[in-house]
Formats: C-alpha cells, structure tokens, sequence
C-alpha cells in the first residue's frame, strides 16, 4: 500500500478507539479490523511525534471530532435537500457506506487506488458487511487518472445534487492536484450539491509547533503539501458558500473540548478546519433567520444571546437582559461594537460615562475601551450587538 493510502489504516485506528470509548460520538465496528496492528503502530507514532504529553491509549481528540462533524453535515445534507447520490474521495478506509443510516434510495461511490480497496474489501468480506445502500467501488488514482469519466460511467447523474466528502485528502496533494480535484468536483456538481472536507492553512505546515508532526509525516512519505489560508474565498471563487469553523467552535465541540479556541482575527498561527460548502445558486444568499432559528446561548444571571450572523469578520447578535441584570465590566482588544436597542431600556458604562440607550437608538464601542451594559428598567431589554471582528475570545476584565 502507498505510504499515503496507508494513512487509512492510522485514521482506521483512531475511529476504533473513539467507537470503544465510554461515550462514543459514533460507532463503526469494522475500523479496528481495518486498522489492523499497523495502523495502531502509526496512530501511536504520530502521537509521540507531537512529544510526550501527547501520547496515549484513548481516542483522537481531532480526528473524532472531524469524523462527528462530517458525518452530521453528511447526513443533515441527505435529509433536508433530498440528495440521493455520495461520493467519497480517497475513501481509504472509510465505512460511511456500511455505518450509517441511509435512506433506500441513497447510492455511495467510493474513489481509491487498487491498493487500498485490496486490502479494505478483503477484511469486509471477512467481517460479513453489509452496506444499507446500493455502493459502487471506483479503483483509481485521484491526481493521476480521470476518476470524472469513471464517475459519470458508473451511473452518477451530473443534473442531479450530489454530496462529495474529501476528508482527510488535500493535504497530502501537491498545490496542483489539489486544486484540481476540487475544480472536478465543481464540473459535475449540480447546483444545490455539497461537499465536506478538512484543510490546513500554510503555518500548519510551516510552523516550528508542528516541524516534529510535518517531519514524521515526511519520513513515512506522506508529507503533508497543500494549504488553504482563506477558506470561504476560496469556494466563493468556484461558485460555493462555504461553512468553516475550527476544531472545538460551537458547532464542532460535540462537549469534548475542553481548551479555549483562538479567534481567526489572531495572525500566524497553525490551523485545521473543517468545511462544508453548497454549490451554485442556492448558495448565493444564506436563508432568512431569527432567535426560533439562530444559534442560542446563555450567559450572565438569566441573559440570553442568539447568533444572527456568525463570520469571521462580523457578528451580529441579539440579546435579552433581564430586569435588574448587569454584565461584568470588560474591554476588547481588536472588535469594534455597536449596540441598538430594539426595546426596553439599556444603560452602557463606557470609561466612567454612563449612556442610557431606548428603542430605536445605539452607541459604538471603540477597541480598548472599558465598558458594561445594565438593565436598570422594570422590563427586559432587547437589543442588537454588532462586532467586528467577532468579540468572542476577546475579551478581558476592566
């Protein structure tokens, strides 16, 4: 097996720690067979590449995190827009087709070299699986061959959406390749299509915290080449509208991170992240939305806050406080924010300056100015809270 297709084998390893955890996030009862004695020598390797700290016998924080992530988007993308055919790129390993609750009607394509598919189907005929779906196998080399004519002569039907998954791939590609397997996808992907996929950016691979990683990756051939700084450009330019979030954000946390997450706005610093993304039209404007819809949090003594819009570059939130509630007096360092009342009464503290704001009126709050907002009405006080870039992780007690 290529160095690079045996990196299935590590992944396999990772799956089946997480699926014998206490609590799994997801359960594939076929990725220890997978994974065999070399694929848990690798796991093991890479970890202690990482220095002491980092090995262990329990599940990979990341890798577990990444394959909950997509399995959601996955399957949410198969439900709600209907998509009956799944192509999984470089599927290694991967037991999407046999684990997961598809519909009847659902057809997976899996995408690899003979190598791999040698070895995965021989232990799922030895295991008995079998697939709840109809699933075509397609042996090919993803940067060498034209998997897109084998695709279509297998029976995928480019006037149809599709969800394609590239997971864990176009890391290990040269720029090139890269870029070409991702313009594929965008050829025969029909408007409302889907796709799911990790990337690094370039400090990922160039960084000194992660030379030992890089340089074990190197050594067993496998070196890691391609990076994506800017994610959501990147698709928007092929006509997606990307969703990009980072390894324990709210929407990949799943309750097992426990570290803070630094904000985008930070420069120069190694990232992973996972996307998914929707082609064509129906990607060009996000749906409407509302505090019934948004992402919902609370904070404070009895406040709450809705995420309206949740970029890297902007946030726009809105929030309720309750009578006689006051938030704890803070700065932050990079976000500009401006808050409008929608109704009620909102009290803002700004450098020793009180401003009472009411419905239909705001204020901007520069950086580095230390502030807190009150309720000192009768009623609850609703309001908007626009920063740029997003406050969250910056902040600090005043």
């Amino acid at each position: 097996m290529s160095p690079v297709g045996a990196t299935a084998r590590w992944i396999a390893a990772a799956r089946a720690l997480e699926t014998e955890s206490e609590t799994p996030l997801f359960v594939d009862p076929y990725a220890r067979a997978l994974a065999g004695e070399d694929g848990f020598a690798l796991l093991d390797s890479m970890r202690r590449s990482m220095g002491p700290t980092a090995a262990g016998v329990g599940p990979d924080l990341y890798l577990s995190l990444r394959t909950k992530y997509l399995d959601d988007g996955l399957m949410a993308a198969v439900a709600e827009r209907g998509i009956s055919q799944v192509v999984i790129l470089a599927a290694g390993m991967d037991t999407r087709a046999f684990r997961l609750s598809w519909p009847r009607d659902v057809v997976v394509y899996e995408l690899d070299r003979d190598d791999v598919f040698d070895a995965k189907e021989a232990v799922l005929s030895q295991r008995g699986a079998e697939a709840p779906c109809a699933r075509h196998v397609i042996r090919i080399d993803l940067a060498q061959e034209d998997w897109v004519a084998r695709l279509l002569a297998t029976g995928f039907d480019r006037t149809r959406p599709a969800a394609f998954l590239t997971e864990g791939l176009l890391m290990y590609l040269r720029p090139q390749d890269a870029d070409r397997v991702v313009d594929a996808v965008t050829s025969i992907a029909a408007d409302g299509s889907w796709i799911g996929m990790d990337v690094v950016n370039r400090e990922m691979i160039e960084s000194p915290f992660t030379a030992a990683y890089m340089k074990r990756l190197a050594e067993l051939g496998a070196p890691w080449l391609f990076s994506m700084p800017d994610p959501e450009v990147y698709f928007a330019r092929r006509a997606w509208l990307a969703t990009v979030v980072s390894p324990g954000d709210p929407g990949a946390n799943f309750g097992r991170w426990t570290f803070p997450t630094i904000p985008r706005s930070v420069p120069n610093l190694p990232r992973s992240y996972f996307i998914v993304a929707t082609k064509g039209r129906v990607a060009e404007l996000p749906g409407p939305t509302s505090t019934a819809t948004a992402e919902h949090y609370a904070w404070g003594e009895g406040c709450d806050g809705w995420h309206l819009v949740r970029h890297d570059s902007l946030s726009v939130i809105q929030e309720e406080m309750p009578a006689g509630t006051t938030e704890s007096r803070h700065r932050h360092a990079r976000a500009r924010q401006f808050f409008y009342v929608l109704s009620g009464t909102l009290t803002i503290e700004a450098e020793g300056a009180a401003h009472t704001l009411t419905a239909g009126s705001g204020l901007e709050v520069p950086p580095a100015i230390a502030h807190t907002a009150a309720n000192h009405g009768s009623g609850p006080v609703r309001f908007l809270l626009v920063s740029q870039p997003p406050a969250q992780g910056d902040r600090e007690p005043a």
